[in-house]
């Protein structure tokens, strides 16, 4: 998380982020470290060279003939056999921002349950965010979603609805005057989580989480409500202060609107749950036991992954909105498609990065012997 919060989510995006200073720079051109400003204050649209940045946000590709009953999950690898909190990035379309495949009704009706049952553990959010989140919100509703996916949703005759042709259920255009009621509608209509991080001149120009929508978490994300970036990851990822925290700030102030960056990221699961909030990481001075073989099912066990993008709002230019859909494999699953021994490797890689406690805070020390095992054998 981050892999913004955690690793993955939001603490990961850490990996992201850092990443993807290297791309932009490489991206917008060469440029001399003595030119990099060190304030962390949203750069205008009008010092970059990027066109007009509207056209990015209304023109969406759409898929024409598009069945997500017969659209297959992205079947996401993204092994390494030497982990480092440096990790690939790519620019993409903003037409690829969300994905829907054949278990969208699926997941539906399991995050509406989590809505439900979790309340501020998947949906909170501040006052002050309200303009961005119904920016995000409205241009979801009323451009993305009719746009990308005419065969699932569609623009009602008198303008005031979304309907929905999976659900047969109907999304009003305009948002919610409650901030959270609204993210409660996207997430009950998109498999995908939304943290929104708005630029605050009082905080030390520093990024602050402001709002989050998220089924899926890996970690507290009450705790993390109103925190700045830093202390969104400090202390608990490894190497965040020391190798992350200025190049995450650098970016944050430099990432233009118009260009939405995208990463993948991998963890083991052993719960096998979607809402894992305090199963995928260990903290300095928590006690744990090794998972057994008798306690071993490779169906309930779960390789993670998570699809993230990262993207500035059009309007609104002070907020960032981190993005990202989880999909989970079986682990079953990935021995049988002949990847065991490279998932086993990239698990032995965890701890011969430039970051070797990152394997502790995955919770290898807890899973990796008998995963390897089981991968290998």
């Amino acid at each position: 998380m981050l892999d913004l919060l955690s690793v993955p989510n939001f603490s990961a995006a850490c990996l992201l982020l850092s990443a993807v200073v290297l791309v932009y720079y490489k991206f917008m051109g060469s440029q001399k470290q003595s030119d990099v400003s060190k304030s962390t204050k949203p750069v205008k649209v009008d010092k970059l060279s990027l066109g007009d940045p509207k056209d990015v946000f209304s023109s969406i590709d759409s898929i024409e003939g598009f069945s997500w009953q017969e659209t297959k999950p992205l079947q996401l690898r993204p092994f390494k056999q030497i982990y480092h909190l440096t990790m690939a990035i790519e620019n993409i379309p903003m037409s690829d921002l969300i994905a829907v495949d054949d278990t969208y009704l699926e997941r539906l009706n399991l995050r509406r349950k989590l809505i439900e049952e979790q309340g501020k553990n998947v949906i909170a959010a501040n006052g002050s965010v309200a303009p961005a989140v119904n920016e995000h919100y409205i241009w979801l509703t009323g451009t993305y979603l009719p746009k990308r996916f005419p065969t699932v949703f569609k623009i009602s005759e008198d303008k005031t609805a979304l309907h929905n042709l999976a659900t047969l259920e109907d999304i009003p255009l305009q948002p919610s005057p409650d901030i959270e009621k609204s993210l409660h509608i996207l997430s009950s209509h998109v498999d995908t989580e939304f943290y929104f991080l708005r630029h605050s001149p009082e905080r030390d120009d520093k990024y602050v989480l402001e709002a989050y929508s998220s089924c899926s978490p890996s970690f507290d994300q009450p705790s993390k409500l109103n925190c700045k970036l830093a202390d969104i990851h400090v202390p608990h990822v490894p190497g965040y202060a020391a190798k992350l925290e200025l190049s995450m700030d650098r970016f944050f102030s430099k990432i233009p609107v118009g260009r939405v960056v995208k990463r993948h990221n991998w963890s083991i699961n052993i719960s096998g749950t979607f809402f894992s909030m305090d199963t995928m990481h260990l903290y300095e001075g928590q006690q744990t036991e090794k998972l057994s073989k008798d306690n071993f099912d490779p169906d309930r066990v779960k390789v993670r992954c998570e699809r993230q993008t990262l993207h500035r709002l059009l309007e609104n230019q002070d907020t960032i909105v981190f993005s990202f859909k989880t999909y989970q494999y079986p682990l079953r699953q990935i021995k049988e498609e002949g990847m065991g021994e490279e998932l086993a490797t990239a698990i032995e890689g965890l701890s011969k990065g430039n970051v070797p406690q990152m394997a502790w805070y995955k919770r290898a020390v807890v899973w990796e012997d008998v995963v390897k095992e089981y991968l290998r054998s």
